[in-house]
């Protein structure tokens, strides 16, 4: 498997720096259309949902901060002002029922429960939890849950998307609710066999909802991210690295635009359309590559680019 991605990723190297050659352009458009994450981005973001039944919200790791943060206050504003109930997230559906069993009413120790959810047993996902029970106490007749999509056996590269797509769309069709996926990059794009050799979870649901599956990629240029080391008896450790500065890519164009933090949409006809380039991919564990090839606007409807990122920290 790492073995296709590193090929498919030398050969989007070879042709991007032909491609990303009138940078002036994508700079300029950038510039125009970006919104900054200083100012009341997310109700311009609320405007782009409409008629949205699931949004993904990705993220080029499972180990920056200011990722989880940012999420954090999309996810709050959506519930309070969208009516969004579900939010889903890229991890074993029974550790999330536990939670929502807690977020929902039940007497519990958050931080017991939150004790094994690797790189997601952070603050950000703590103050996310109790504000959701906090909501839920509040508003008994507008019920936030949250679920794990990802199950025992969803192993196999090759189906895994498949079943996790399959997950969100039972749920979405069940409940009628709208819903916030929270889940890597790599998944929630509409990749078609592009990364690991099967269409990613974006893809199938894009394939069953159309426009009504909107995603937002996040990508970073320069800082730190945990990841994990797993030890022999099973437990883990985080582990804090320096990420690489990237060339001749996307993401060293966004660290050049006049907003160093910021939104964007790729609405049809934007000069990134079509190109082919990469934006920063970091795995659960430190290991190569540390990039995918993406086509935005296709692979992403819209994202959101911080340029100095920092290392999440484990819960205490």
């Amino acid at each position: 498997m790492k073995r296709i991605i590193l090929a498919v990723l030398m050969l989007f190297t070879l042709s991007s720096n032909a491609q990303l050659s009138n940078q002036s352009k994508l700079l300029n458009w950038l510039n125009t259309n970006a919104v900054s994450l200083k100012g009341d981005y997310i109700s311009l973001l609320a405007k782009d949902l409409d008629s949205v039944k699931v949004l993904g919200l990705a993220e080029a790791s499972h180990g920056t901060k200011e990722f989880y943060q940012e999420k954090v206050k999309i996810i709050r504003y959506l519930i309070v002002n969208e009516g969004y109930r579900e939010i889903g997230f890229e991890y074993l559906d029974t550790a999330l029922a536990r939670i929502n069993g807690y977020v929902s009413g039940e007497e519990g120790n958050l931080k017991m429960l939150m004790k094994n959810l690797g790189l997601y047993n952070t603050e950000e996902f703590y103050a996310l939890f109790e504000w959701v029970k906090a909501y839920n106490h509040k508003n008994p007749t507008q019920l936030v849950s949250v679920f794990g999509f990802h199950q025992e056996g969803f192993y196999d590269p090759f189906t895994r998307d498949s079943l996790m797509a399959n997950i969100v769309l039972e749920r979405q069709e069940r409940l009628k609710q709208k819903i916030i996926i929270w889940g890597h990059n790599l998944h929630l794009a509409r990749y078609d066999a592009k990364v690991v050799g099967a269409s990613a979870m974006g893809k199938h649901l894009a394939n069953k909802l159309s426009s009504k599956y909107f995603n937002i990629g996040f990508d970073t240029y320069e800082g730190g991210v945990s990841t994990l080391v797993f030890k022999a008896d099973g437990s883990f450790l985080f582990e804090k690295h320096q990420l690489e500065k990237p060339m001749n890519n996307f993401s060293e164009i966004f660290s050049k635009s006049n907003k160093t933090d910021f939104y964007v949409k790729f609405a049809q006809n934007n000069p990134f359309a079509g190109l082919e380039s990469t934006i920063t991919n970091i795995w659960a564990d430190w290991r190569k590559p540390f990039a995918i090839p993406v086509k935005l606007g296709l692979d992403y409807d819209a994202l959101i680019f911080i340029r100095n990122t920092s290392a999440s920290e484990p819960l205490d």
